[in-house]
């Protein structure tokens, strides 16, 4: 009974990485995002209670704009995109610059697609498009202020 359980796992597992090597997370419906808070109300901690009511986001000194020049790239399709891009040592050399908040196209970036004139490629949910299917990598380093140290500090696109 003990090898049957065992082998019914292994095989289970063995399924499971298959799955997830055959179908990346963009075509998988069952995988709509990763690492990420649960959905709640826009929070923003504040030093005071006076500037709490003032109720500005955007001036809490616990508030660090990421807008401005990002370093970017551009490819025609996921397969193009370069992988593991995130890591210390990878080059980025040849990456372009591209303004935060805009969009790829007002950047210069391939061209704008309009929905009410339909997609360029066949709809056949959950694949996506091989050929063309425009994805870009952004990246950008950034300190955090010494004082936010301790605290815990979250990421909101």
């Amino acid at each position: 009974m003990k090898r049957i359980i065992c082998l019914a796992l292994a095989i289970g597992f063995t399924c499971v990485l298959l799955e997830a090597q055959l179908h990346p997370d963009y075509e998988n419906p069952k995988v709509f995002e990763r690492n990420q808070e649960l959905a709640h109300a826009t929070l923003m901690p504040y030093p005071s209670s006076e500037t709490a009511l003032q109720g500005d986001r955007l001036s809490s000194t616990y508030h660090l704009s990421l807008n401005g020049p990002w370093q970017f790239h551009w490819a025609e399709n996921p397969s193009q995109s370069p992988e593991e891009f995130y890591k210390p040592g990878f080059d980025r050399e040849s990456w372009e610059s591209i303004r935060v908040p805009s969009n790829w196209q007002m950047e210069g970036f391939g061209y704008p697609l309009f929905r009410n004139i339909g997609l360029p490629h066949p709809e056949k949910p959950p694949k996506v498009p091989e050929e063309f299917n425009p994805t870009g990598a952004y990246y950008r380093t950034f300190a955090l202020p010494e004082d936010w140290n301790k605290r815990q500090t979250f990421l909101h696109f």
